[in-house]
């Protein structure tokens, strides 16, 4: 029977040594977990570092590009401000200089501004005419006719050739 009591004893210290073996293990498993999660943390501030700096950086590119906004925004207020007051100062010359030129050509101030007006008119009625002209000289080319209209008494004629690659274009200008 001591025999019998003694391999109770043996087979607890086999659990006891199992056990230990266990406890090392977890003990082991723990350290290398608590040694990656510092690892870990460690990169991570790292990155949270970096990511910092990256923010102060985009902060200051903000800054210099909003100060650098404002600057051009003053610059053209100013500029406007000037362009105005010169505007301005341009309407009050025009002004009297018309009526210095109404009174030099003994004429009223209304009477110079209709003959302005009149000299205006017939530049954009020769403007329109011109342009009609030009417009029956490309429709007729389009016909392969010959073009020619009246401007100011005289006769012009026009002649371009369109060959089958379109207005005066030949096959080596392609």
């Amino acid at each position: 029977m001591v025999c019998l009591s003694f391999a109770p004893l043996h087979v607890q210290e086999q659990q006891v040594h199992a056990l230990e073996k266990g406890m090392q293990q977890a003990e082991r498993t723990a350290g290398e977990l608590h040694a990656a999660a510092r690892s870990e943390m460690h990169a991570l501030a790292g990155k949270s570092e970096q990511a910092q700096a990256c923010v102060a950086e985009f902060k200051s590119i903000v800054r210099v590009l909003a100060i650098e906004l404002q600057q051009q925004v003053n610059e053209v207020r100013a500029a406007l401000l000037h362009r105005e007051q010169r505007d301005a100062n341009v309407s009050v010359a025009v002004s009297q200089a018309k009526i210095l030129a109404a009174s030099i050509l003994n004429l009223s101030e209304s009477e110079l501004s209709e003959i302005m007006d009149a000299n205006q008119m017939a530049e954009t009625c020769e403007d329109e005419v011109w342009m009609q002209q030009l417009d029956i000289i490309l429709d007729s080319q389009k016909s392969g006719a010959k073009s020619s209209w009246i401007h100011q008494g005289s006769a012009v004629t026009v002649r371009v050739p369109i060959g089958p690659h379109g207005l005066g274009h030949s096959p080596s200008s392609l």
